[in-house]
């Protein structure tokens, strides 16, 4: 899966399309958490997994109005993940991107404990610029839009990039990772639920997401 984001801005909402393309495959390196499973499974299935994690972080967000649809194969034979949001303009907007854009990568490590997303480092490149910005603004922490994260992870998502980010931008990103493995946690039969239809349906709507997810936290249609 290469990991495309595309952003198209109006003045009320930014359009966000999480687009795995199936080409260009590179593995990633693995967390090493003794909590999650270790096996080989079939790439849609872990493809299901990463674009589910994606779905319920954007579903979770306050600043996401519409998750329009979370499909596995498009017309392009792409799996992707359409969601509305408004414009980054805030750190808090930047910081909840970052955990959205890592949440990919934190489903693949749940269900299976590896990551081999192909091309997930589109996430990550995305994640990286947003983690940057808040680094520069001087204290990214001041800003967080959720608590600190609870999991712990030896995966260090620094180590993901040829050339590493700044300490700051590290820690930023450190962090989003793990505040999506948290709340992907938090609700694992939901997340269960997700992936198996996604894999069987292959293409979901924003009514059947709140179908297997329950009412969405900040009150959005």
């Amino acid at each position: 899966m290469v990991i495309v984001l595309v952003l198209a801005s109006s003045a009320a909402a930014t359009i966000f399309v999480l687009a795995a393309v199936r080409a260009g495959a590179r593995a990633l390196p693995s967390p090493q958490d003794p909590g999650w499973p270790r096996h080989d499974v079939p790439p849609d299935e872990r493809t299901a997994a990463h674009e589910a994690g994606h779905a319920i972080l954007a579903w979770v967000s306050p600043n996401v109005s519409r998750l329009t649809a979370v499909t596995l194969d498009d017309k392009d034979g792409d799996a992707v993940v359409r969601f509305d949001r408004r414009p980054l303009v805030t750190p808090a907007d930047r910081w909840d991107s970052i955990v959205i854009a890592l949440a990919g990568i934190a489903g693949e490590g749940r269900a299976f404990g590896s990551i081999k997303a192909w091309g997930a480092g589109r996430d990550l490149h995305r994640a990286r610029l947003w983690a940057e910005e808040l680094a520069a603004a001087g204290d990214p922490m001041a800003a967080w839009l959720w608590e600190e994260p609870r999991a712990a992870s030896t995966l260090d998502v620094g180590a993901m990039y040829k050339d590493r980010p700044s300490p700051l931008a590290c820690d930023v990103l450190n962090k989003g990772f793990r505040r999506a493995k948290d709340v992907i946690a938090l609700r694992p039969d939901k997340f269960d639920a997700l992936r198996a239809a996604l894999r069987q349906r292959r293409s979901l709507t924003h009514d059947e997401v709140g179908a297997l997810l329950g009412p969405r936290p900040w009150s959005r249609t």
